[in-house]
């Protein structure tokens, strides 16, 4: 059971966009192994050596790990430069723990996984997405199979249900799509593979940004009260700091959401006449997007849940407090989201 249990831990880790089980990178050390990648509300990153309800988070913060500390933590040499300090300064990097962003940023950073398959989705995570994949994969079954297939929602059901397709009017329009795409009949399951991996990352993402969508609405709302109060009034600092954040997680916000309506445009647009160049041009316009939207997700979910935490509704909390917060926990780091979406519209305009 102890074995199920771990199991289930890191399975719950590996398909979250705010956790990562450090397993999956090639860490020696043991303490380390059993850990977790996580940030706090600063959007410092940090290991998790332990969680439980009783005792709470133990955390150690990567700009505090050095030789030193690794000696007396983990046994290291405190002479000799140990490779796994080496590599948690790489991972201080991620803005992200998504499998989709992580892909990325590994490749960028030079770190190989432990094992690729860490870098999936659960079955069950997938599962999960079924209602989201259906808008992207709709329009693919359409075109071979004709409208009313029911039962294809998930990226195993598109894969399975074009390796055999049972009518000959799905096999012509099969041929079809391949000879549009300029590929062979038996490479469509790994066009297939390809298209299903892409458009279950958007349905991923889109999950968090339903979920994180109305607490935005719910926290900026909240700051507009801070705003009316006569105490906090008198306090310009406070006014511009809350206007600031406002602004910050407005604009965030819409920037995500923009991405994803052009995901959506680009992704209509493909299924007119669907060519090679027409798929090659959103699969990379989709993967140059996923470490600017995970990025930003992440950061904006871990402060957005700690805030929900704290104050889980209108009424929770003082002014004084919330106030405290947003100096505390919600303003630090906020510049590094917004310098990452800058980064990504830089990258845009370029293009």
């Amino acid at each position: 059971m102890a074995g199920e249990s771990v199991d289930f831990e890191f399975q719950e880790d590996n398909d979250s966009l705010y956790r990562m089980p450090m397993q999956i990178v090639p860490v020696e050390t043991q303490e380390l192994r059993r850990g977790r990648m996580v940030k706090n509300a600063a959007l410092d990153p940090a290991i998790e050596l332990f969680r439980s309800a009783e005792s709470g988070s133990g955390q150690i913060l990567i700009n505090e790990i050095d030789s030193e500390k690794g000696h007396h933590m983990f046994g290291w040499d405190p002479h000799v430069l140990h490779p796994d300090l080496n590599l948690v300064r790489k991972l201080a990097q991620l803005t992200s723990y998504d499998v989709y962003s992580l892909r990325i940023q590994f490749r960028d950073l030079g770190i190989e996984p432990a094992n690729v398959e860490y870098l999936q989705l659960s079955p069950e995570k997938q599962e999960e997405l079924r209602k989201y994949m259906h808008v992207f994969t709709r329009p693919l079954v359409n075109i071979v199979y004709g409208k009313g297939v029911a039962g294809t929602n998930s990226a195993d059901d598109i894969v399975n249900l074009f390796r055999n397709p049972d009518t000959k009017v799905a096999h012509e329009n099969l041929l079809k799509l391949a000879n549009g795409l300029n590929v062979k009949m038996m490479e469509i399951p790994k066009f297939l593979e390809d298209f299903s991996d892409i458009y279950l990352s958007l349905a991923y993402y889109q999950e968090y940004v339903d979920d994180l969508t109305p607490k935005v609405i719910d926290m900026v709302a909240e700051l507009r009260m801070l705003e009316q109060n006569w105490q906090l009034k008198q306090d310009r600092h406070i006014m511009e700091t809350v206007e600031k954040i406002q602004a910050d997680l407005n604009d965030l916000l819409t920037s995500v959401t923009g991405r994803f309506e052009a995901f959506r445009q680009h992704s209509d647009e493909m299924w007119d006449d669907i060519d090679a160049d027409k798929f090659k041009e959103v699969k990379e316009h989709v993967i140059s997007s996923q470490k600017t939207v995970g990025g930003v997700l992440c950061g904006l979910g871990i402060k957005l849940n700690a805030w929900k935490s704290r104050f889980p509704h209108s009424d929770a909390g003082g002014p004084i407090a919330r106030s405290e917060m947003l100096f505390s926990e919600i303003l630090p780091g906020l510049d590094k989201l917004m310098a990452i979406e800058k980064s990504a519209k830089v990258d845009s305009a370029a293009a």
